[in-house]
């Protein structure tokens, strides 16, 4: 009987050492993984200040202003006499108010 108890002591005990072993590996990979997710997080902030910043917009409108063509590159169209008369021809009037 005293037998039995000292097999299963032991037996519990490499069990246990086993565990504290797993746990100390689970450990050391959670912290691991917590460092690669504060680095990728810090990514994360870095990217989305060069995105949504004041800096991005600035460069937005540099590389809008980039792509547009000048003035003196762009063709308009000859206005036809019909279009100036119409222009001419348009008149306002104003309601008139009643005074009392």
């Amino acid at each position: 009987m005293e037998k039995e108890k000292q097999t299963t002591v032991e037996a519990d005990k490499e069990q246990l050492e086993k565990m504290i072993k797993a746990i100390e590996d689970l450990t050391v990979r959670i912290e691991e993984l917590n460092k690669t997710i504060k680095h990728k997080d810090a990514i994360i902030e870095k990217l989305q200040r060069m995105l949504f910043g004041k800096k991005s917009e600035k460069a937005r409108h540099a590389e809008m202003m980039a792509n547009m063509p000048t003035l003196f590159d762009l063709e308009y169209p000859e206005e036809s006499p019909s279009s100036a008369r119409a222009l001419q021809n348009i008149q306002y009037f104003r309601k008139k108010r009643c005074w009392n």
